[in-house]
């Protein structure tokens, strides 16, 4: 049952009617509530990103601490964002047991690759760049960067 409920509370993302950080925010509070602490770490932002980069950046978030949650046996979970005149960079790290990214490359049909195969395709249709940085026991860092103009 918790893992359905936690199923339909991914479909929907928080609402991002206030920004990006606080929707960041209140995804650090639900999975507090699951026994996972989530460190946000977002500086107010000047401008508002345009709604697909927030969408994106929100759902790429969401993944990666879905995959932490599932596959890292974390205890911290950092999630920092960077907004320039032209890129915004999210940065979702963990202290979990980390991974070979090249071995999951590998198999990019195995189940375990789905969430990681979803946030490069959404990145992907931004024209923007992912970056996964793990070894086994080092932990994992998620590195999305999007370019900001208004498509």
């Amino acid at each position: 049952l918790a893992d359905t409920r936690r199923f339909i509370r991914e479909l929907a993302p928080p609402s991002l009617d206030a920004g990006l950080a606080a929707a960041l925010g209140r995804l650090s509070a639900q999975w507090h509530r699951e026994g996972l602490r989530i460190d946000v770490a977002v500086p107010p932002l000047e401008s508002r990103l345009p709604m697909d980069v927030q969408t994106a950046l929100l759902r790429i978030a969401q993944g990666a601490v879905a995959n932490v949650a599932q596959h890292a046996d974390a205890s911290v979970v950092e999630i920092g964002l960077a907004v320039t005149a032209t890129h915004a960079t999210l940065t979702v790290r963990d202290d979990g047991v980390g991974f070979d990214p090249a071995r999951v490359g590998a198999d990019a049909g195995a189940s375990d690759s789905f969430g990681l195969r979803a946030m490069a395709q959404r990145v992907d249709q931004l024209g923007g760049s992912l970056d996964v940085d793990s070894a086994p026991g080092q932990g994992t860092t998620i590195t999305a960067i999007l370019g900001v103009e208004p498509s």
